[in-house]
């Protein structure tokens, strides 16, 4: 490593709130340090001002939970960490056998063209971003939902993310272990009933959300990998289709995508200058009707933390009260409301995921509510056969619950 490289790792922590004689990181409230102990926050910050690549700060899963305060953020300082990195240490767990990272890879890549390779010494392919790339991603839109017509323009935009993807590939996943033993184990949940919830709340407030037939990932995942050429491909992408169409607010379901929307975003693409919003903060700040029907049901809830609540208005909560007789039982501390990227698939995020669903459980709920499609999807997929899962606690879909028991009886003054 050159002195200038040493220097600029020494200015990470700096520029992202760590100055020294700041606050340090609070180690005690890592997730990730109860179960993997070598990983502790503040020493991988000493790490790089000594000027050494913290390499363990791949398992960060920038919950946020360890930032002292809201302009001290240890996410956005291994976002930074990884981008310097770049991918030079190669061999990441994919998602879906590596499935979901070639519809990325044929997003971001001319079709048929290949790939041009990067000037960089690890020569790893960067994909190019045009016009030409068409997907069929809008099939889950019913008649009786609405949205934006065709290429108007519209004020909110409803990110989608990868949801339309999860669908076929779970769905491909449960055929192929058919042909294996037989029979097709499922885990209860289409991603794409989350969006189809999410259109039909935004329409009881009111709002005909635009919704790109064009839109691509995120890309959280890229910036994980160290592979900043795609991850900006990604986002460029995303901000010029939105341009396209006026949007001046993105509201999104899932907690990872608006973390990457919302934060990510700003640092590292120019020009995004658009409101980024989850779904249940929207509801909560917009006017409407929004009533629903009595329940006498029992619900497990996570804590806010600055990833999934950064405003702290804990919408999630204001929204469920709205629900007559319906009994909501908190979940205790300490769990993040994210298990990182689908490269973090390893013991610990298991371990995570695990401990949450025990801790949801304890509470003597008989649902636990997720308001975040990726975690639906990776806390489902424990559940299959040959899962070592020891919880039997229903876990359910937020907005799809709401939708379940919705109404059009009151006005809705905000939860």
């Amino acid at each position: 490593m050159t002195d200038k490289e040493r220097q600029t790792l020494g200015e990470i922590p700096l520029r992202c709130g760590f100055a020294d004689g700041a606050p340090a990181p609070n180690d005690s409230r890592c997730p990730v340090t109860k179960y993997r102990h070598e990983f502790v926050p503040s020493r991988l910050l000493d790490e790089a001002r000594s000027g050494w690549f913290p390499r363990g700060i791949r398992h960060c899963l920038c919950c946020e939970l360890c930032s002292p305060r809201p302009d001290a953020s240890c996410g956005a300082c291994a976002d930074e960490f990884l981008l310097f990195l770049g991918p030079r240490e190669g061999n990441f767990p994919r998602a879906f056998g590596g499935a979901l990272d070639a519809v990325v890879e044929l997003q971001i890549t001319k079709q048929g063209a290949g790939h041009r390779l990067s000037e960089t010494k690890s020569r790893v392919p960067v994909p190019v971003l045009t016009n030409e790339n068409r997907q069929n991603r809008l099939g889950w839109i019913t008649p009786d939902l609405q949205v934006a017509d065709g290429s108007k323009p519209g004020d909110v935009a409803l990110f989608v993310g990868c949801a339309p993807y999860y669908d076929v590939l779970l769905e491909e996943r449960q055929c192929a272990i058919v042909g294996a033993h037989g029979s097709a184990p499922t885990i209860g949940f289409r991603a794409t009933d989350e969006a189809r919830a999410a259109v039909e709340l935004l329409n009881s407030v009111g709002v005909r959300p635009v919704v790109l037939g064009d839109e691509v990932c995120c890309g959280g995942d890229r910036l994980h990998a160290g592979d900043r050429e795609g991850f900006t491909a990604l986002g460029e992408r995303n901000r010029d289709l939105l341009r396209e169409r006026g949007v001046r607010t993105v509201v999104t379901g899932c907690d990872d995508c608006r973390y990457t929307l919302g934060n990510r975003y700003p640092r590292h693409i120019e020009g995004w200058n658009f409101e980024v919003v989850r779904l249940a903060d929207f509801l909560v700040q917009r006017g409407g009707r929004l009533a629903f029907m009595p329940t006498r049901e029992s619900v497990a809830v996570q804590p806010p933390d600055p990833f999934s609540d950064p405003a702290g208005i804990g919408s999630v909560r204001r929204i469920l009260a709205r629900i007559p007789s319906l009994d909501v039982r908190e979940i205790e501390p300490g769990h993040p409301s994210t298990f990182g990227g689908w490269g973090q698939l390893n013991s610990v995020s298991k371990r995570l995921e695990t401990d949450l669903l025990k801790a949801a459980q304890a509470t003597g709920a008989t649902k636990v509510l997720v308001p975040g499609t990726r975690m639906l999807v990776r806390l489902l997929e424990g559940r299959r056969p040959g899962s070592w899962e020891e919880t039997s606690i229903a876990i359910k879909a937020f907005y799809g619950f709401l939708v379940e028991r919705h109404t059009v009886a009151a006005e809705f003054t905000g939860a």
